[in-house]
C-alpha cells in the first residue's frame, strides 16, 4: 500500500440520527475522523419519553468531552447515584429489594430523550448531517472494490470507506450484514404503555411512594411498572409492562403493517391492570387520556457477527434489547466509544478496516449478548417468572448483582483487548507499544492467576484480619492477600492508599508528544537523509525535539516529537479535570510547531500520519515519602511515573520488580516480618529511582536548549556524558543492591543474622 493510501484520511458514513448514532458522529468528528451522517427524517428528532443513563454510558459521555453539555440540558442534580426500589405492585406496596448505587462512580441521569438528543445535536457539526437520506440498499463501490456505496429513496448516493448502520431496530444496514434474507426482528410478546405525569399532581392524586430518592419498580404477575422522575424531579416518567411468558420471543410475531406504536385510551390500561394496589390506582388516574402503547421488538436471534467487510451495526441494530434494565442506550454508547477510539488509532488506515471491524465485533458482541440476556432476565423476575416466581420477598436474591455487572464494566480494558487483539493478527504493529514485551511475558506467566475487568476502587484493612489487606474492585468483588503491589500506572488506584484520596501526586509535566509510524521506505523516498537503521537519532532546537528509531526489522520508523513549556513549574499548570491525557490532532497541528526546522525534519513530518496522537505527559510529583505503607507497596510509574527523555521508565519498574521478587521470595520471608520487608525496599529503591527521574528531566531540558550550556549545541556533550548521566541508570548493580537489603534486614532483626 503506497504512503498517499495509507495517510488518506478514512471517510465514515453513519445511517441513523439518534441517539446512538450522533453520539457516534460526535465521537469520531472530536477524533479528527471525517464523516458524514444521514437520517431518513426530515429533522433530528427522538420517538418515546425518558430515557436511562447509566453509569457506565455516563462514563462515555464524559470521556468524549460531552457529559457537560447533557446536563446543561437538563440539571446538574440529574447526575446523581440512581439505585431502584422494588414494591408489589399489588396490596400494600411493600418496598421488597433495594439496588443500590454507590459512589460517583455508579452515578447516572434520568432525562427526556429529546433533551438528550438536543444535547448532542448542540455538539455535532451540522454541514455533516443530511436529512430526508432513507436507505434502501448498500453495494460495493462500482468504481474502487474497497469502498462501499449507500443507496438512498430519494435516487442520491453516498461512498465512503466504513458504513456504520446506527439505524435501530428496523435498521437497513443490518439486513446487508445478514444478506438481504432475515432482518432477525422478533416480537418480544411485551408491551408498555408510556406516559409523563407532573409530579404535584400525582401526589394530589393520592400517590404515596417516595421517587425522588430512586426510582421504584412496582412488581406484579406478568406485569410491572417503572416509575422514575425526570426535568429536575417535576415529571414523572411510567412505563407500564404487560407480558406474556407462554410464548417463546418470535414465534407470535405482529402481522405486517402492524404499527408498532399506536395510541390506546386510558381504559384500556385500567383494565390491563385492574386490582392493583392504590399507589398503581393513582398513576392509571392521572395517566394521560391516550398513552402510547408500544410493542416491544428485539434482535432475535443475535446475530452471529455484527459486520461484513466494511459495513457494521451498533446499538439497537445490532442488539435490540428489551428495556428492563435500562442498559439500551448504554450499550449503544459503548459500541460507538470503541468505534470512534479504534476508526480514530493512528494505525487505522484503509487496508486494515474490515480486520478493525471485525474485531469491534469480536469484543463488543459478547458483552452486548450478556445484556440483552440479563435484560430478559431481569423483566421475568419483575413478573413473577423468575427464578422465586412470585416469592416477591425473595425477588433480591435473583436480582442481585445484575445492575452492577452493567455499570461497572471497564471501557478502557474493553479497548486494550482489542488492540491486544489488532496487534496479535498484524492488523497494528506489535512494536508500537509495550504489547510485544507483554506477549512475551504471558507466555510465561500461570494464567489461573490472571484475573479480568478488576479495576481497583479502594485498598483497605481486613475486617477479619488486621495482618491481611482487602481489595475492592468495581465490579463489586473483593480479593484479601497478605501482601498488595500497585504497578497499577501513573493514575494508581493503590498509591491513594499511601497518600490519602486529595493527593494523588500526578502533575502535568508541561510537555507534550506527538507519535507516529512512518514506512522507512516511504520516509528515504521522500527525501530523507539520515541513516536511521543503525542509531536512534535525536533532533534538537529550541524547547522542542524529535526521537526517531527503527522497530519492526527496520521497516517502520517511530517518531517521538517532544514540546516543553520551562516557564512554568511542573504540577503549576495541570489539565482540567477530565481532559484527555491522549488525543489525536491534526499533522498540520504539528508543523506548525516545528515551522521552521531543518530538511529532514521537514520530511519527517510531510510523512507523519495524518492524525498524529498527542499526549500530555504527567509525572509522579512532588516524590513520595515512601513507596510503602504497612503491607502495600508501589512499584514502576504508580511509585516514581517519569519523563521518557531517558528511556528509563520501564527499566525502572523493572529494577523494583526484580527487588520485590527476590525479597518476597527470600526464606526468611514470612507474615511477620512483611512490613519490614516492604520498608526497606522503599528505602533502597526510593533514592534509585528519584535520580534516575531528575536525570530524565535534565536530559530534557539539555535536549530543548535549556539546560548547563543553553543552546550552545556544540557543547551538549558535556551536558550528556554518558559516564554522568546514561552510565549510572546503565550500569547499576542489581546484586549489590539486593546484598544491601537483606543485610539491613538482618541488622534490624527481621532476616537471621
Amino acid at each position: 500500500m503506497s504512503s498517499e493510501d495509507r495517510n488518506r484520511k478514512v471517510e465514515v458514513a453513519i445511517v441513523g440520527g439518534g441517539v446512538c448514532g450522533l453520539t457516534c458522529a460526535v465521537a469520531l468528528q472530536k477524533a479528527g475522523v471525517s464523516v458524514q451522517l444521514f437520517e431518513a427524517a426530515a429533522a433530528f428528532g427522538e420517538i418515546g419519553a425518558g430515557i436511562g443513563i447509566g453509569p457506565n454510558a455516563v462514563r462515555v459521555l464524559r470521556a468524549l468531552g460531552v457529559l457537560d453539555e447533557v446536563l446543561q440540558k437538563c440539571s446538574p442534580g440529574e447526575l446523581r447515584p440512581r439505585g431502584f426500589i422494588y414494591h408489589t405492585g399489588v396490596g400494600e406496596h411493600r418496598a421488597v429489594y433495594k439496588t443500590t448505587a454507590e459512589g460517583p462512580e455508579e452515578e447516572g441521569i434520568g432525562m427526556h430523550r429529546a433533551v438528550f438528543l438536543d444535547a448532542l445535536v448542540g455538539v455535532v457539526d451540522r454541514s455533516a448531517c443530511h436529512f430526508n437520506k432513507r436507505l434502501v440498499s448498500i453495494s460495493d463501490s462500482p468504481t474502487n472494490p474497497n469502498r462501499t456505496l449507500l443507496h438512498f429513496l430519494d435516487g442520491t448516493t453516498h461512498e465512503a470507506d466504513v458504513v456504520l448502520g446506527a439505524d435501530g431496530i428496523k435498521s437497513s444496514v443490518r439486513k446487508f450484514i445478514l444478506g438481504g434474507k432475515d432482518d432477525r426482528t422478533a416480537f418480544s410478546n411485551t408491551v408498555a404503555y408510556r406516559g409523563l405525569i407532573p409530579y404535584p399532581k400525582l401526589k394530589a392524586a393520592g400517590f404515596k411512594t417516595e421517587l425522588t430518592s430512586s426510582p421504584a419498580c412496582f412488581v406484579g404477575p406478568s406485569k410491572h411498572f417503572i416509575v422514575f422522575p425526570i426535568k429536575n424531579d417535576t415529571i414523572i416518567n411510567v412505563v407500564a409492562f404487560a407480558a406474556r411468558y407462554d410464548i417463546p420471543v418470535g414465534s407470535a410475531n405482529l402481522p405486517e403493517g402492524t404499527p408498532w406504536v399506536e395510541e390506546v385510551s386510558k381504559d384500556e390500561l385500567k383494565q390491563v391492570y385492574q386490582g392493583w394496589g392504590p399507589d398503581i390506582v393513582a398513576i392509571l388516574e392521572c395517566m394521560p387520556e391516550n398513552p402510547s402503547k408500544w410493542s416491544i421488538h428485539v434482535v432475535h436471534p443475535p446475530l452471529e457477527s455484527y459486520t461484513a467487510g466494511r459495513v457494521a451495526v451498533l446499538g439497537d441494530a445490532a442488539h435490540g434489547m428489551l428495556p428492563h434494565l435500562g442498559a439500551g442506550a448504554g450499550q449503544g454508547l459503548e459500541d460507538a466509544y470503541l468505534l470512534s477510539r479504534l476508526l480514530s488509532h493512528p494505525e487505522t488506515h484503509i487496508a486494515n478496516i474490515e480486520a478493525i471491524l471485525q474485531v469491534y465485533s469480536q469484543i463488543r458482541k459478547p458483552r452486548a449478548q450478556a445484556v440483552w440476556e440479563l435484560s430478559q432476565l431481569a423483566g421475568r423476575t419483575y413478573d413473577g417468572n423468575g427464578p422465586h416466581r412470585e416469592e416477591w420477598d425473595s425477588v433480591g436474591a435473583d436480582l442481585d448483582g445484575l445492575f452492577h455487572s452493567v455499570w461497572r464494566h471497564d471501557l478502557d480494558a474493553e479497548f486494550e483487548a482489542a488492540l491486544a487483539l489488532l496487534r496479535d493478527r498484524g492488523a497494528f504493529s506489535a512494536d508500537a507499544s509495550p504489547a510485544a514485551f507483554l506477549d512475551a511475558l504471558i507466555g510465561e506467566i500461570d494464567p489461573a492467576s490472571c484475573h479480568f475487568h478488576k479495576r481497583c476502587v479502594s485498598v483497605a484493612e481486613s475486617p477479619s484480619n488486621p495482618k491481611r489487606v482487602l481489595l475492592s474492585f468495581l465490579d463489586g468483588t473483593t480479593h484479601e492477600t497478605d501482601v498488595v503491589l500497585g504497578a497499577d500506572g501513573i493514575k494508581s488506584s493503590v498509591r491513594k492508599f499511601l497518600v490519602g484520596e486529595g493527593d494523588n501526586r500526578v502533575a502535568f509535566s508541561n510537555t507534550v508528544a506527538y507519535r507516529g509510524l512512518i514506512p522507512y521506505a516511504d520516509l528515504k523516498a521522500a527525501g530523507f537523509k539520515i541513516n536511521l537503521a543503525d542509531h536512534p537519532t535525536c533532533f534538537m532546537g529550541p524547547n522542542k525535539h524529535f526521537i526517531v528509531f527503527p522497530i519492526n526489522d527496520t521497516k517502520t520508523i517511530n517518531v517521538v516529537a517532544f514540546s516543553a513549556r520551562y516557564d512554568i513549574p511542573i504540577g503549576a499548570a495541570n489539565l482540567p479535570e477530565g481532559a484527555p491525557w491522549v488525543e489525536i490532532v491534526t499533522r498540520d497541528e504539528l508543523k506548525k510547531v516545528y515551522e521552521g526546522w531543518g530538511p529532514d525534519v521537514s520530511t519527517l513530518l510531510d510523512c507523519m500520519p495524518e492524525k498524529p496522537s498527542k499526549w500530555s505527559i504527567h509525572v509522579l510529583y512532588p516524590p513520595l515519602e515512601s513507596y510503602t505503607k504497612g503491607r502495600v507497596a508501589l512499584l514502576g510509574d504508580a511509585a516514581h511515573g517519569m519523563l521518557p527523555h531517558m528511556g528509563a521508565g520501564a527499566g525502572q519498574g523493572l529494577e523494583d520488580a526484580y527487588m520485590l521478587a527476590r525479597l518476597l521470595s527470600h526464606p526468611d520471608t514470612n507474615v511477620e516480618n512483611i512490613e519490614a520487608v516492604l520498608q526497606v525496599y522503599s528505602e533502597v529503591r526510593l533514592p534509585r529511582a528519584q535520580m534516575v527521574w531528575d536525570g530524565s528531566v535534565f536530559a530534557g531540558r539539555v535536549y530543548d536548549g535549556t539546560g548547563p550550556h543553553s543552546q550552545d549545541w556544540e557543547k551538549i556533550g558535556e551536558d550528556l556524558s554518558p559516564e554522568k548521566l546514561y552510565k549510572p541508570v546503565w550500569r547499576h548493580d542489581f546484586e549489590a543492591e539486593f546484598a544491601g537489603v537483606v543485610s539491613t534486614l538482618r541488622e534490624r532483626g527481621a532476616f537471621t543474622a
